[in-house]
């Protein structure tokens, strides 16, 4: 057997992650995972252009220098549909919850609903909520 076989490529090992959110505190979540953890941004969400645009261009540049791809161009959702868009797509694991606070609630329902692992930056939900919403589902709330 091929030592490849078992181990599998890079192409599926890293974990796909969306980051719904692009400012400051949403970008620098997202980095870390590249940087520490065995992730790709491979998607983005934002209800501002200027945002996603500059996530878009930050990412790419982050993620080339690793050999990684561009991100596709249709795994950019812009507008106040945004979430659900990135919620629904199949090329993601994981999403990086980094919206203000007071969207938290439905971003997370959305994101739970989509079977997607999520993390959420902040604690703005009560840790009972956190809990019924993530029963629905057997993948991992993180509420940091």
């Amino acid at each position: 057997m091929k030592p490849e076989l078992v181990r599998g490529t890079a192409a599926n090992s890293a974990v796909r992650v969306g980051l719904l959110g692009c400012g400051g505190r949403g970008t620098e979540d997202a980095t870390n995972l590249i940087d520490t953890g065995n992730a790709r941004v491979v998607a983005l969400a934002d209800l501002f252009r200027d945002q996603l645009d500059a996530a878009h261009a930050n990412f790419d540049k982050l993620q080339q220098a690793k050999g990684y791809a561009a991100l596709d161009p249709s795994q950019l959702f812009l507008g106040p549909n945004a979430y659900r868009q990135i919620a629904a797509s199949k090329e993601i694991d994981a999403i990086v919850i980094a919206t203000p606070p007071y969207y938290h609630p439905d971003h997370l329902e959305a994101v739970v609903a989509s079977g997607k692992h999520v993390y959420l930056e902040k604690r703005s939900l009560s840790m009972y909520q956190a809990r019924c919403t993530s029963s629905r589902s057997p993948n991992v709330l993180k509420v940091n």
